[in-house]
């Protein structure tokens, strides 16, 4: 079993990675959706988390001008990377209704990027934060 350095590493390696593909996908001018799970603990890729992901890739799919760029699973957990031909702002209202639809949608993480590759959050377009899955602080806190 890994030790928790060991665990804490191979997140911050994911995560740089991310960041370098969010900001590859962003190097066209486009809108970047990035879709992931937000799973706690350990195990980032628990049973059903990959159905998860890919509904909600069909859901975007459906409701946006978007293209898939890229795919994959890393030690945060599947992930799917979007290009989308709309301005952030309603990119980021249309993420949080297919995150609101879907039964398990709190456990998606659907950010956006806007230029030059920086987050569009809730509050930018006037919406509440999102709370942490066990307590009543802003997610991003916790």
């Amino acid at each position: 079993m890994d030790d928790l350095a060991t665990i804490r590493r191979q997140l911050l390696h994911a995560r740089e990675g991310r960041q370098r593909l969010i900001e590859r996908a962003g190097a066209a001018g486009r809108t970047v959706l990035f879709a992931s799970a937000n799973i706690p603990g350990r195990d980032k890729c628990p049973p059903g988390v990959g159905r998860l992901l890919w509904q909600a890739a069909e859901d975007i799919a459906r409701a946006l001008p978007s293209e898939l760029v890229d795919r994959g699973q890393d030690r945060l957990g599947p992930f799917a990377i979007f290009t989308v031909g709309l301005p952030p702002d309603p990119v980021k209202r249309a993420t949080m209704k297919i995150e609101s639809s879907l039964p398990a949608g709190r456990l998606l993480d659907l950010d956006v990027y806007g230029l030059p590759g920086r987050q569009v959050d809730r509050v930018a377009i006037g919406a509440p934060t999102r709370a942490c899955l066990v307590c009543d602080r802003p997610a991003v806190e916790c």
